[in-house]
Parts: structure tokens; C-alpha cells; sequence
């Protein structure tokens, strides 16, 4: 995930591109607002039946974040020269997020695998991997004063912004081919619905991250002007967002589904024993 320009370069920017900027901060905060009411509601509506619900804590855990990110943001249109090292801990968040967030699809990965020792392995690998890269961007990367327009920006370093980028990108692909694989080999290979939706959920959160990744790569490397730069790190961080607050939508799919199977094997049972059709006790009363 990118972790690119908290703070937009105000003088640089006219103020309906700051109206825009703060729509769409508003926007991001809203989705994980609902994010984290929703996690509260599944959870109160699961009861004792679960203690710890990691996926839970996750998803809360984020988009809690993601609401500092967004009022980071906004601030950081007000600091000054005395303040400028104020995109460090923008920056720090940021990368927690997106440690949180591969947390999110690594931990799903594992769970599909069936807590597989394997993937506990390679997830460890990737996870590493990804924090090194997150240190390395803390301390290349930091912010600066503009003298020309009298403002703080954010120099992100070349390498390290590709190089946690590639990382994400690793983390993603792992998670999709072993779900893929997994998914495939679940109920002695029988392909169902529910698998179906597996799968499905894993193809449009890769295709999405993927193609979000890639175009990091590309603006990492380039100069954009302060507004473009911000319009495209909120475009991200909303699509992120929302990507990790659609598991209550593949929730909803999977208990269907699952359902579904559950009362198609019932009948079935008492297709193939009438028996369990008939009452236990005969009722009626002899003459």
C-alpha cells in the first residue's frame, strides 16, 4: 500500500481541489466508520459462540486507522516549517495499515489452508519481508519544507516505495494461489458453490490489489503535481478500504451458501430414509 503524501501542498492546490480532497477523505472515513459499527454488530449477533474473532479484530483495528490517516490528512493542510517532520508519523500509520491489511488477507490465506504449517512458513517469510521494507521507507522517506511554495511536502524514496510495493503485490499473489489451491482440493475435490465464492472473492480482491499495486510502482516513479499525487492516494486507500470492509458482504454469501448445502445433504438424508420422515411416537389411539 502506498504511504505516499499525507499532506497536500495547499498554496499548490486551489481550494476546489481541496473541497475535493476533503470529500474524499470524508468518503474513506465513512466506509471504515460503517466498517467498524458492522464489526460490532456481527460480533454482538455471534454471542458466546465465538471469544476471539481475529478477522474482527483486524478489520476494527484498520479502519480505526484509516479514520487518524484521513484527519492526518486534513491537518496536515494547517502545519507549518516547525511541524514539517509531521509526515514521518503520517507515514508510520500508513505502513501499519498495510501491514494490517496483508495481516487481514494473510490470516484468511491460513485459514483456508487449514492452518496449514507450509503457509504459516511462507506467510512468516512474506510478513518479514514486508516489515523490513516498511522500516526501510520510515527512514528514507521523510518530509521537507518547500521553500519556492512555502509549504510541507513528502519525498518518498524511490526504492523502498517500490520495494514494499513489490512486497504487497507477493503477499497477494501467495494468498490467491493457495487459497486457489487449497479451495480446489476442500470436500475431496468436489467443486460446489460455496468453493465458487471462494474463489470468486479471491480473484476480485487479487485483480483489484494487483492492478492498485502496479500503478503504485508507476507513480512512485514519476513527478506528479501535489493535487494528482493526493487524488491518486485517496482513490487507493478508498478502494483498500473498501476491499477489506466487503468480507461482511463474502460473509453473507458463504453462510448462504453453506446453508444451502446444509439443508440440500438434510434432504437427501431423509430421501434415502423415509424413517426419519415419520414420527417417533405413533399417536394414534387404538379402538
Amino acid at each position: 500500500m502506498k504511504s505516499d503524501s499525507l499532506q497536500p501542498s495547499t498554496p499548490a492546490i486551489s481550494f476546489q481541489g481541496c473541497i475535493f480532497l476533503a470529500t474524499l477523505c470524508g468518503a474513506i472515513a465513512e466506509t471504515s466508520a460503517n466498517g467498524i459499527l458492522s464489526v460490532i454488530f456481527q460480533w454482538s449477533s455471534m454471542g458466546r459462540k465465538v471469544r476471539v474473532w481475529i478477522t474482527g479484530w483486524i478489520m476494527t483495528i484498520y479502519n480505526l486507522l484509516q479514520i487518524c490517516a484521513m484527519v492526518l490528512f486534513v491537518f496536515g493542510w494547517f502545519i507549518d516549517n516547525d511541524n514539517c517532520q509531521f509526515g514521518f508519523y503520517a507515514n508510520l500509520i500508513s505502513h501499519t495499515q498495510s501491514l494490517f491489511f496483508d495481516a487481514f488477507i494473510m490470516y484468511k490465506t491460513l485459514v483456508v489452508s487449514g492452518y496449514n504449517t507450509r503457509v504459516r512458513h511462507i506467510i512468516f517469510i512474506l510478513a518479514t519481508h514486508r516489515l523490513i521494507w516498511a522500516i526501510g521507507d520510515l527512514a528514507l522517506s521523510k518530509g521537507f519544507w518547500d521553500v519556492e511554495i512555502e509549504t510541507c511536502g513528502y519525498r518518498q524514496d524511490p526504492v523502498t516505495g517500490t520495494g514494499y510495493t513489490i512486497s504487497d503485490i507477493l503477499i497477494d499473489v501467495f494468498s490467491t494461489v493457495a487459497s486457489w489451491i487449497y479451495t480446489w482440493n476442500d470436500l475431496n475435490s468436489s467443486f460446489s458453490a460455496l468453493e465458487m465464492a471462494i474463489l470468486q472473492e479471491n480473484c476480485v480482491r487479487s485483480a483489484l490489489v494487483t492492478a492498485v499495486n502496479v500503478c503504485n510502482i508507476y507513480v512512485s516513479n514519476m513527478t506528479l503535481d501535489p493535487f494528482s499525487y493526493n487524488v491518486f492516494f485517496l482513490f487507493q486507500q478508498y478502494i483498500y478500504t473498501r476491499i477489506l470492509n466487503s468480507e461482511f458482504f463474502w460473509m453473507d454469501q458463504r453462510r448462504k451458501l453453506l446453508q444451502n448445502r446444509v439443508d440440500v445433504k438434510e434432504s437427501a438424508c431423509r430421501h434415502r430414509n423415509p424413517t426419519l420422515n415419520k414420527p417417533l411416537f405413533n399417536t394414534k389411539q387404538k379402538n
